[in-house]
Parts: structure tokens; C-alpha cells; sequence
């Protein structure tokens, strides 16, 4: 009896250490290898509250319940009242809750501009918004005046209800009362207007830009479409299920060229009969092409050692995985 619960007890302890090894690995904050925040073909909204963003060092940041912008190496906190947040190859960048925009680089934190709503960056350039309608890019040569916003009544705008992103070409914005979905060409310097109904609900990390194309996640009709901008084209995503009225969350990285993409589709509470919809897939950059690599979603995923990483915590000065995506196989469909 004995020999057989030491046997079960060992067997017991060799499965919760491969359940650690496999399910629940730490890295270090700092490591080299760990992917910097922006890659120069996707840009996504800037961070807030409980989000983690990864600077060129390989350094972790954070903001936390406090509204406090940390650090975690040595538990650094370099401002306070802060409500967005993200960095790029300048320094690290954050909007406070009395709307001014500061960079931090060299251990030094600048002023950039004050009546700020919303601001994005790409690898080089942080675009912000001010609350007079008036668009900025700042490139590490120059700050430029974009445009001023075309409506008549322009609304303060602020970080929850405004989705502005950028890249090396485009500005999309999306979320201003009185002016539809629009997008800049920073190299054509042409302003165009996305006609039609709302193309998906802002502030929730439901818009990308990839290189020339926009993805927009929406809780209805067919999950999202995916628009060509320098043709003002668009088509339908092909998710492989019906998404109903719900909210969307989702979160996008790109290892070797290809976009990892991961959604969640959460029906209203009127439609609660209906199933929550997850999944992550892998998209062809050539093809558009989305195919199905895993059931769950993930709140955010980051690129360490060659390998996608779902990010479930951070703990201590360590990055906290749950697994690497692509170990398990998807369910049958």
C-alpha cells in the first residue's frame, strides 16, 4: 500500500513540474531577445491600465491601479495620474489625466504638448491629438501640424472613446463625434473619409494597421473587414463563425513576417443564449488568408526567444506565460 502512494505522490510531483516547465515559465524583464514593443509593419493603440508594453531594452512597463507608470526593473515609477502609455524608438511616451503628453528618454521626461486626447506611435513617430481638433506627428527631426479635424462642433476627445493609430504612411482615426472613420496618407498627403456605418467600436483594441492594409474587428455581420487603403478597398473577415451584437477584445503580434491575430466575441447580455466565440489565428500577409492555430484568446502576446508567448501575469521582474502558442493543437472544429 505504502510503495503504491509513494508511487502516485511521485507521479503527482513529476506532472506539476512539467506542468511548470511547460505551462507556467518566467522570463526576465530585460532579456535582449524579448520583442520590442512596435514592429515597423503593425501598429496598434496606444496601452492603458494593466497593460504591459516592452521597450528596445527588452524593459517592462505597466500601468498601475493607482494610475502610476512603472517600470518593473527596480520598481521605477516614472509618472504619476497617467491614463495612457506606450514607447518607441524616442523614449517612452504617456498622456496624464490633465491631458499633457510627455516623453521620457535618458532618464529625463519632456513636456511634448498639453489639451492632448489621444496619442499613438509607430517605431519612429508619436502622433497625438489635441482636444481643438488639431493633429501632430512628431518624427525624431520634427514635430509637424497633420490637419485640423473636419467638423463644425469639435467634442474634447478623450483616451475611452478615440482610436487613432499610426505607421511610417497611415493615420487612422476612429471614435470623434460628427466625423466618420477617416485615415491620413502621411506620403500623399491626402485626407480621406471611410463612408458608411461605424466599422467597429473604439478604445478596445479592435483596429491594427499592417503595413497598407487596416484591420477593424466589429461585433456584428462578419466579425470585421480588413481595408486596402491605398485603394480604398474592403472585404470581409473570414473568422470561420457568425459574429453576433457583442463586445470585442482582441490583440495582434508578428513573428517572421506573419500576423498572429487573437479575438474574442462576447454577446450582449440580450443575447447570452449565444456562445462566446475566442480563437487565434495566423494571417498570410500575401493572401489575407486566416487560418486557425488555437481556440483561446489572449490578452496579449508577446514575442521572447524566437516564440510567441501568451502573456498571463507579470510577477516580481519576470514575465509570467501561460504556454507558447502553437504547443497545444486546436480542437476539432
Amino acid at each position: 500500500m505504502k510503495k503504491w502512494m509513494r508511487l502516485i505522490a511521485g507521479f503527482l510531483l513529476v506532472t506539476l513540474l512539467l506542468a511548470l516547465v511547460f505551462f507556467d515559465r518566467d522570463f526576465p524583464i530585460g532579456i535582449e531577445d524579448l520583442s520590442y514593443t512596435h514592429h515597423p509593419y503593425l501598429s496598434a493603440s496606444s496601452r492603458a491600465e494593466g497593460e504591459i508594453f516592452v521597450d528596445s531594452g527588452g524593459d517592462c512597463y505597466t500601468i498601475t491601479d493607482d494610475q502610476e507608470l512603472l517600470r518593473k526593473r527596480e520598481k521605477l515609477v516614472i509618472a504619476e495620474k497617467v491614463v495612457r502609455a506606450d514607447c518607441n524608438s524616442q523614449g517612452i511616451v504617456w498622456l496624464n489625466t490633465s491631458g499633457e503628453l510627455y516623453l521620457y528618454s535618458n532618464a529625463k521626461s519632456v513636456l511634448l504638448a498639453d489639451r492632448v486626447g489621444e496619442f499613438a506611435v509607430s517605431k519612429d513617430s508619436i502622433c497625438y491629438l489635441r482636444k481643438d481638433g488639431e493633429l501632430y506627428v512628431r518624427t525624431p527631426e520634427k514635430t509637424g501640424f497633420i490637419f485640423d479635424c473636419p467638423t463644425d462642433e469639435y467634442p474634447s476627445p478623450n483616451p475611452n472613446s478615440i482610436e487613432l493609430l499610426v505607421n511610417d504612411r497611415w493615420i487612422f482615426i476612429s471614435g470623434i463625434d460628427m466625423l466618420e472613420d477617416c485615415y491620413y496618407d502621411r506620403v500623399e498627403e491626402r485626407f480621406v473619409v471611410m463612408e458608411g456605418p461605424p466599422y467597429f467600436e473604439p478604445a478596445n483594441d479592435t483596429a491594427f494597421l499592417w503595413g497598407d492594409h487596416l484591420l477593424c474587428l466589429m461585433g456584428c455581420a462578419n466579425g470585421g473587414m480588413i481595408y486596402h487603403l491605398a485603394d480604398g478597398t474592403g472585404q470581409p473577415l473570414d473568422l470561420g463563425f457568425a459574429a453576433s451584437e457583442c463586445d470585442v477584445r482582441s490583440s495582434a503580434i508578428i513573428l517572421d513576417d506573419v500576423l498572429y491575430l487573437s479575438v474574442q466575441y462576447d454577446p450582449w447580455p440580450q443575447f447570452r443564449d449565444l456562445p462566446i466565440q475566442e480563437a487565434t489565428y495566423a494571417v498570410d500577409a500575401d493572401t489575407l488568408a486566416f487560418r486557425r492555430i488555437d481556440n483561446t484568446f489572449y490578452k496579449q502576446l508577446v514575442v521572447a526567444q524566437g516564440k510567441i508567448l501568451c502573456v498571463d501575469s507579470i510577477v516580481k521582474d519576470s514575465f509570467r506565460f501561460i504556454r507558447e502558442l502553437g504547443e497545444i493543437n486546436p480542437k476539432d472544429q
